[in-house]
């Protein structure tokens, strides 16, 4: 049986590898925005020395900003700033490094259509966790037959009554608890009823 230690470096190792194909994803999409689909061919030797040092920018950056460690579930503001500004950091250090190192430049607008494109991603695989649970669990809680029990019991209730909000549902479900189940019509005469009472 594996512990936690021993899974922790292959999710250091998936999380980075998403983000690497993230980053070469944008990058990509940036180039062919920009360039209306056609890359010139003076231009490729160029694009081929940029994937490699775009790839390490990013992962540096990344690393840097620990964004490779923490919890996805747990994911709020707080990261979401600490994305933003690791990619941020990442396309400054991408820009420096690859006017260094490259005899001639790219556009600036790859630069920020790529941070855009980055960051849209990296969100995407860090929150995405945490919104298919808030909503699989909202599923499931709306699904929950007994939600109903738990709200009349919880309350001091002994019974209830279920009343349709629609003409064309009238289920025969089953209740714990005493439970009377009205057709849409009697709407309006029960909740006068309640209010008076």
């Amino acid at each position: 049986i594996f512990g936690w230690n021993s899974i922790r470096p292959v999710r250091f190792a998936l999380i980075l590898g998403l983000d690497a194909l993230a980053a070469l994803f944008a990058f990509q999409t940036a180039v062919l925005l920009r360039l209306d689909g056609s890359i010139p061919a003076d231009l490729r030797e160029t694009l081929r020395l940029a994937l490699p040092v775009l790839v390490a920018c990013r992962l540096t950056a990344v690393l840097a900003a620990r964004l490779h460690r923490w919890s996805f579930r747990m994911s709020g503001l707080h990261e979401a700033i600490r994305l933003v500004a690791a990619t941020a950091a990442g396309t400054a250090l991408f820009y420096a490094v690859f006017h260094a190192v490259s005899p001639r430049h790219l556009p600036r607008s790859i630069y920020v259509l790529e941070f855009f494109l980055a960051l849209s991603l990296f969100a995407l695989v860090r929150f995405f966790p945490r919104i298919f649970l808030a909503l699989w669990s909202d599923q499931v809680r709306r699904n929950a037959v007994g939600i109903q029990r738990t709200i009349v019991v919880g309350a001091g209730g002994v019974g209830m009554v279920l009343v349709n909000t629609s003409t064309n549902s009238l289920n025969a479900d089953f209740h714990s608890v005493p439970t009377v189940h009205l057709q849409s019509t009697d709407r309006t005469a029960v909740r006068d009823y309640a209010v008076t009472t």
